[in-house]
């Protein structure tokens, strides 16, 4: 099933979104809210094209209710991301039908040919203990009324 969350706390908005398979308006519009996007690139055409997985496979991770390319993903994020956004964070990366450096050049291609200079890093698929980078606001926030 998609799932999808849009985060808000003072200073900032993180918009996580993965099991699209298509783009609905209101994911569109939570990228375009986003201060940190966070967003499925699950696989690359040509890998899939090649890989082992048998045609129904195949078919279900392409279909509308499978999963984004990182084509898609990049046109997402190049249509939808504003240039102020402070970092994209590719998810639910494919380990058999991708690979973090081809989800990342296809994004950070996309974002360059639209004049978006944003940070893009693919998450580690079994390494919850990475930091993830992103440009700090140029504010700050007050949390907490005092």
């Amino acid at each position: 099933e998609p799932c999808g969350f849009l985060i808000e706390v003072p200073g900032t908005t993180i918009s996580i979104l993965t099991d699209l398979g298509s783009v609905t308006e209101d994911a569109l519009n939570a990228v375009s809210a986003s201060d940190i996007v966070i967003l499925e690139s699950n696989y690359d055409e040509g890998m899939l094209r090649k890989s082992r997985y048998p045609a129904h496979l195949k078919r279900r991770i392409r279909g509308t209710r499978g999963h984004l390319s990182n084509e898609e993903c990049a046109s997402i994020l190049a249509t939808a991301a504003r240039a102020e956004t402070r970092g994209i964070w590719l998810c639910h990366l494919s380990h058999n039908n991708n690979s973090p450096s081809a989800a990342e050049a296809m994004t950070q291609q996309a974002l360059q040919s639209v004049g978006k200079n944003v940070p893009v890093t693919a998450l580690a698929r079994f390494d919850a203990t990475t930091i993830l980078p992103f440009r700090a606001p140029t504010h700050q926030a007050q949390l907490f009324e005092t």
